[in-house]
């Protein structure tokens, strides 16, 4: 169960330790952030003040950092993340780490990482309450946190905790079959956040397949599945792929299914993710981008099982470069 994933405390050692050698607490010094000349953090703060702080940059700064679409009326941060910020301490902290990570980066704030950690433990601890007092019920803003928690995790490069995050969140969707959004926002988050993950490591996906495909399918439109919130360019049929050629892969490397059949399956889900048709999308304007994602499934197909390069058509694979010059070239003239 997700509590008792959540039943040690998180080592805050290192914590003190390097708030010692520093010499200082976690009050905080004046920084004007470079994008926003106009946003600056007050001269010291107390926890709860700089946690307000950080609240409202995560508002203005962060929220509508993940949204591809248009406006910022309609993001999964700024409807699902902030209205959650006042009642529930585990999103509050998290949400206050992620902000002060944030900043700490851009400004490269030894400091700042270190409210950042500081305040992930305190959102873990929040949490870990949380679920003592809730155990069965499938609340959102637990797995919310625990999504929040894991981003967190990728952001600051300490991914130590990503993995425990991503089981309990995926124990919780799991059980109940859902995050109870009405466009399953964290189930798609965590879906794609697993798998990825798992294209890295050595570990099988925590979801199933068929939760994966249960996340996916979700939200559709007439023109098929769409992600609940237009948050990623690789299309759901491409990110299906790479789910399916991760598990297969996992599969084959732990000798549970036969070479033969492996390959035979992996040149069909290759064969497919070469003649997917997303004419609907390479029309806009991140066409390349989504043409980008196509190839890099192939390729990933292509080292995974070692295929040669005869597999498939030269000029599908291995022209990935034109692909990405391309796209570099017409980003460079936005900007």
């Amino acid at each position: 169960m997700a509590g008792r994933t959540y039943q040690s405390a998180t080592d805050d050692s290192a914590l003190r330790k390097e708030q010692a050698s520093s010499g200082d607490g976690l009050n905080l010094h004046l920084v004007t952030l470079p994008r926003r000349p106009t946003w600056v953090m007050p001269a010291a703060l107390l926890p709860p003040d700089s946690l307000q702080v950080f609240v409202k940059y995560y508002a203005r700064e962060i929220s509508t950092a993940f949204y591809l679409g248009h406006g910022p009326a309609r993001t999964p941060y700024t409807q699902l993340i902030l209205p959650m910020v006042k009642n529930v301490p585990c999103i509050r902290y998290a949400v206050g780490a992620t902000a002060s990570c944030h900043i700490a980066n851009r400004l490269q704030d030894k400091k700042l990482k270190m409210q950042s950690l500081y305040l992930r433990l305190q959102a873990t601890e929040a949490l870990r309450q949380q679920l003592r007092n809730d155990t069965e019920e499938a609340d959102i803003s637990s797995i919310a946190c625990m999504v929040l928690l894991a981003q967190l995790d990728l952001c600051s490069g300490d991914c130590l905790e990503f993995g425990t995050h991503l089981k309990a969140a995926s124990d919780i969707v799991k059980r109940h079959g859902s995050d109870g959004t009405e466009r399953a926002f964290f189930q798609q988050r965590l879906a794609w956040l697993d798998i990825m993950g798992a294209t890295t490591s050595s570990r099988m996906p925590h979801l199933k397949p068929e939760h994966v495909t249960a996340a996916l399918n979700k939200f559709t439109t007439p023109s098929g599945r769409k992600w609940g919130f237009d948050v990623f360019d690789c299309p759901i049929d491409l990110f299906e792929y790479i789910a399916d050629i991760t598990v297969l892969h996992k599969l084959h490397s732990s000798s549970k299914i036969p070479s033969d059949e492996a390959l035979r399956k992996a040149i069909v889900l290759g064969n497919a993710a070469r003649t997917w048709n997303g004419s609907d999308i390479l029309s806009d304007r991140r066409g390349d981008m989504v043409e980008i994602w196509r190839c890099g499934v192939l390729l990933y197909l292509v080292r995974s099982f070692q295929l040669s390069e005869e597999t498939f058509a030269e000029s599908e694979v291995f022209n990935v470069m034109a692909v990405v010059s391309s796209w570099f070239m017409s980003t460079s003239e936005i900007s």
